[in-house]
């Protein structure tokens, strides 16, 4: 009797492996948003590879919702798909890293007397809000 590899991965998912896909396609997924959020913060900033980041992310995510849809394909791949959603993270998360060294590097370069009137600003924020 020949089985195909979607039913043969369905007979081996046991109790405990389906919880623990979920959980770490959910853990993938969350980790692709919040990328996909520093991206935008860092487009905000003015910095302009903000968009590797995004795509990246977006990569990521798609092999994460890939994952979510169908455990059971994810079961005859696992391996593979985990594989490539972690790499997109992990690579997300070095392109952040980059471009957040960049934008402190650049943060620096912000002169004294604009320091002190920013301060005096968020103190006077503040001062506003506590009224």
């Amino acid at each position: 009797m020949n089985t195909s590899p979607l039913e043969a991965a369905a007979y081996s998912i046991k109790h405990w492996y389906l919880p623990l896909l979920i959980g770490l396609v959910l853990f993938l997924l969350f980790k692709s948003v919040n990328a996909i959020a520093w991206a935008y913060d860092l487009k905000n900033m003015g910095v302009p590879q903000w968009g590797n980041i995004a795509v990246v992310a977006v990569i990521g995510l798609i092999f994460s919702f890939i994952l979510l849809y169908n455990p059971l394909f994810a079961g005859v791949s696992l391996v593979v798909w985990t594989g490539l959603a972690f790499v997109f993270a992990g690579f997300a998360s070095i392109l952040l890293s980059i471009q957040l060294k960049k934008a402190k590097d650049k943060s620096g370069k912000i002169s004294d007397d604009l320091k002190r009137r920013i301060e005096s600003i968020k103190h006077e924020y503040h001062q506003a809000l506590s009224k």
